[in-house]
Parts: structure tokens; C-alpha cells; sequence
């Protein structure tokens, strides 16, 4: 009985908060150029970088930045091409994987924009950098994170050629938009590996990108954690190709969660939310003592409830910065 009334409790405490999830960011695939910090005409902050080593790591962000509906104030840099944010120092982050492995909770939230084994360059010839950099004036800087002539860690001694990419991850203050802009994809073209793109908060809160059965001209929305992009002289990113993710700007003051109603009570076959102001949510139904008995998305804001047994549910729906959470009954 116990945990039953925390799980209710719980629920009815967070029937009128909106959180934004990165889940729920708009997605656009655009741009034609790589703007290369060194052309930019900002002061440029050059890090230290060795194998796995980046310093310093973790940098202050000029601006609050908002990620997955919580604000930022600074940021961690990894060579293996990606950032994170929240408490975490470098050694208690994935070195690789950062999407698909589990992080810990000081881990908050990662922007990935390869998320292999990287490693730098330093020839007579080439040297890898990563750089920082803030464009613009306020309110509207950009914080930028350039890696410049990175490779694929067993490229290095390969005798026929060593990989040389760049790329970048670029936060905006006030829209707080994430790109990640591709330059120099120069390849060894006996490997073939496969690069994590997109944003995490959770393990359940993700919004990436795949080329499976696709081309980088045309990515996929990852509908699980684990799909990627496959990376090889066939297969790489544009020149210039600029991913980026919005949030939904959409908060519960835009309207009036209380004359949202979910009928009929008690239901049969269906369930009908009026007033949600989305065309369309997600949605997870739970048993009393917390169990998920269904989920799914609808686009009618209609969803059918057949299939459960008769009882007492919550049901659990998200649509953009929005959450609701609403107790019904189940008939036969």
C-alpha cells in the first residue's frame, strides 16, 4: 500500500510541471560550408590534447545554456568527439559509445558528434587541434567546439593513409539551438566505423540520427539508442553538413492543463484526451503499483486501452515541453 500512494503521490505532483526532453527537439539537416574557427576573427582558446585527453576538459560556458530543460552553465570536452554536460569529470564519462553506454547521474546530458575512438595526429605534417571559440554578441553568441584534423585511432599507423576529419559542436545562447557541423571527412578507406549522432539526457531521453538503409544526405530519426551512422569512403557526411536540434518552445503557461480532460470514465475500448493543445502525444499507462502496462504514440489523441485488463490506471502523456498524468478506470 505503501508504494502504491509514493507512486501516486508522485504522479499527482508532477501533473502540472512541463519538462522539455531532448526526445521531443526538432531535427533539420542543412548548410553548405564549414566555418573554421581560424577564419572566424574571435579570439580562439587551442586545448591540449593527447589520446583520450583533452585539457582543460571541462570549460565555463559564457551563457546559460538550456539542455534537456535544465540549465547549463559549463561543459565538458572529450577527444573522442563529443561534450557533456553536468558535474562529471572526464574520468567518470564513457570514452566512447557516450549514447549507447549507461552514464552516470552526473552525467546530464551529451551532444555527439562521432563518439568513437579517436585519435590525434601530430606529424611534421599534421596536427590535431581542439579549439574553442565564442561568436557573436549577446544575445545571440555561439559557443564553438572545433576538433581540426582528428582521425580514426587505427588509421594512425596504418602504412597506406591516416583519416583527417573535422568537425564541430556549436550551442546558441537564447534559441539554445545544437549544431554539429562537418568539414574535412578525408578517409582510409580499409576501415569502416560507425559514429553516435545526436543528444542524450537518459537512456530513454535521446534523439540521434542513423544511416541505416540511408545515406548521410538523408538520415533517419534512431527510433532505439543503439543505431548510428556508418562511416567509410562511401559512406560520410557532406561537406559543410550541418545537423541541428531546437527544442519546442511550447510550456504549459500557454494554456490551461486543469480543462484538459480524459474521458469516457470508465473506458472499454478507448481513450479520447480533449483540450491536450498538440495534435497528437506519447503516452504510458500504469497499474497502481507503478507497472507499465502499455505505451505508444497517437496522432488522433485517441488511444485504444482494449487490450487491458479491467482495473485502475494512470495514464502518463507527453507531447513536446508538456506532461500530463491523469487516473482512469477500465472496464470490461
Amino acid at each position: 500500500m505503501i508504494k502504491k500512494l509514493i507512486f501516486i503521490t508522485a504522479l499527482a505532483l508532477s501533473s502540472f510541471i512541463a519538462k522539455a526532453q531532448v526526445s521531443d527537439y526538432s531535427f533539420q539537416d542543412n548548410g553548405s560550408s564549414f566555418p573554421y574557427l581560424s577564419a572566424s576573427g574571435a579570439p580562439v582558446t587551442e586545448h591540449i590534447v593527447n589520446d583520450d585527453v583533452v585539457s582543460p576538459a571541462v570549460v565555463s560556458l559564457p551563457f546559460t545554456f538550456k539542455f534537456g530543460g535544465v540549465n547549463q552553465n559549463s561543459l565538458g570536452i572529450s577527444e573522442n568527439g563529443f561534450v557533456w554536460f553536468g558535474p562529471a569529470q572526464p574520468n567518470e564519462v564513457s570514452l566512447t559509445n557516450p549514447l549507447t553506454n549507461s552514464q552516470l547521474d552526473l552525467v546530464q546530458g551529451i551532444i555527439s558528434a562521432a563518439g568513437i575512438d579517436l585519435h590525434p595526429i601530430n606529424t611534421n605534417l599534421a596536427q590535431t587541434k581542439i579549439s574553442t571559440a565564442v561568436l557573436g554578441q549577446a544575445p545571440n553568441r555561439v559557443f564553438v567546439v572545433e576538433w581540426y584534423g582528428t582521425a580514426r585511432i587505427e588509421t594512425i599507423d596504418d602504412p597506406t593513409k591516416t583519416d583527417i576529419i573535422d568537425f564541430q559542436i556549436r550551442l546558441s545562447e537564447t534559441t539554445n539551438k545544437v549544431d554539429i557541423v562537418y568539414g574535412r571527412t578525408i578517409l582510409n578507406a580499409n576501415f569502416t566505423s560507425y559514429l553516435e549522432v545526436g543528444l542524450k539526457t537518459t537512456d530513454v531521453d535521446f534523439n540521434t540520427r542513423t544511416t541505416v538503409n540511408t545515406l548521410w544526405s538523408a538520415t533517419l530519426r534512431g527510433t532505439v539508442i543503439d543505431e548510428k551512422c556508418k562511416l567509410s569512403t562511401l559512406s560520410k557526411p557532406a561537406f559543410g553538413q550541418r545537423f541541428s536540434w531546437t527544442a519546442n518552445t511550447l510550456s504549459s503557461a500557454d494554456f490551461d492543463l486543469n480543462k484538459v480532460v480524459v474521458y469516457p470514465v470508465p473506458a472499454t475500448t478507448a481513450l479520447t484526451v480533449q483540450g491536450w493543445p498538440n495534435t497528437g502525444f506519447e503516452y504510458v499507462i500504469f497499474d497502481m503499483s507503478g507497472r507499465n502496462m502499455l505505451q505508444g504514440n497517437t496522432e488522433q489523441n485517441t488511444l485504444s486501452v482494449d487490450s487491458l485488463a479491467a482495473g485502475h490506471y494512470v495514464i502518463s502523456i507527453k507531447s513536446g515541453d508538456l506532461a500530463l498524468h491523469r487516473k482512469f478506470v477500465k472496464i470490461q
